[in-house]
């Protein structure tokens, strides 16, 4: 064997090593560094047999400040070194001499001084501070992520209202503590009157600006408890919590009004909104609800359409 061979030009050398660490890792090289040989317990310390390939390949020195300098040679006499082992944290205390024209490099485990471990765990909670300030902005980004898709879900995309979907959850929510609490709620039906005709005379372009338009008003309109909501085409309905009939009725007639006085497209449409209004009972769902203010609604639309009209 190669190694063993390079051994005995350093015998005294070499059988002292041994004796007080008969498993050295070792290493011969050529006079370019290149590996010749290896032990077997070097061998398994990196999990290959690295012939042919260059030591600094497999070690990589270590400066007196810490980093990795990009070049490995020797002195004629046996001299410490201290190198990172390739593709781990492992350091390595190596011990390098002249054999020949060969270089034979023996490695023992660097024990980490006092300094070396504070640095190391310095570095670790360095590390685990920035994976968990970096894990914050991805739940964050999470959160409005869902908080985004949730309002989408509720939410009609034209108008921006609630949507019928969760008008109806929030109707449930509302009846319980009405019921539990004696508190009235109301509930508002409206339709624009003759919107098809915009639809017909201006295009759905159109039809969309005043529906957008008249969902802006009632939102301006309603406190933050209410709830507007599109509930399809050109109708909309609002829950009025804590509202008795007398004051629905002073509400839907304050957004009569002010429809009225609005136009779109420079004045060439105007257009009026029916408002039909119900009180809410003990034993009312929402379908029963809805019924009775759609009946004041039709009522209002009979009785010549830009009024308000209670069931």
């Amino acid at each position: 064997m190669k190694l063993r061979e390079a051994m005995t030009n350093n015998v005294r050398l070499v059988a002292h090593l041994l004796n007080k660490t008969p498993s050295l890792p070792s290493i011969l090289a050529d006079s370019r560094y290149r590996i010749i040989d290896c032990s077997r317990s070097f061998e398994k310390m990196i999990g290959d047999r690295p012939l042919g390939q260059y030591l600094t390949s497999i070690l990589k020195p270590i400066s007196e400040d810490g980093k990795i300098v990009p070049a490995f040679s020797t002195e004629e006499h046996l001299f410490p070194r201290i190198c990172k082992l390739k593709g781990s944290d492992i350091h390595l205390n190596c011990f390098a001499f002249k054999a020949e024209d060969n270089v034979l490099i023996f490695a023992e485990r660097f024990e980490a001084s006092d300094t070396d471990i504070v640095r190391q765990v310095s570095e670790m909670n360095d590390e685990l501070y920035n994976k968990t300030i970096e894990l914050v902005n991805k739940n964050r980004q999470l959160e409005k992520a869902n908080a985004r898709i949730q309002k989408l879900m509720q939410t009609d995309p034209l108008t921006g209202l609630a949507n019928r979907r969760y008008f109806n959850q929030r109707f449930e929510t509302d009846a319980s503590f009405s019921r539990r609490n004696n508190h009235p709620l109301s509930l508002v039906m409206a339709d624009l009157d003759r919107f098809k005709s915009v639809n017909d005379n201006y295009g759905h372009d159109a039809g969309d600006e005043v529906l957008m338009g008249f969902a802006d008003l009632i939102s301006a309109n309603c406190r933050t408890e209410d709830l507007p909501a599109r509930f399809g085409g050109e109708e909309f309905i609002i829950l009025l919590p804590g509202t008795g009939l007398n004051k629905t009725l002073q509400f839907c007639e304050r957004i009569r009004k002010k429809m009225e006085k609005i136009s779109f497209r420079e004045g060439k449409i105007r257009v009026t909104v029916s408002m039909g209004a119900a009180l809410f009972t003990r034993d009312d769902t929402l379908e029963h609800l809805v019924k009775r203010a759609d009946q004041a609604l039709y009522r209002a639309k009979q009785n010549g359409r830009n009024r308000c009209e209670k069931q």
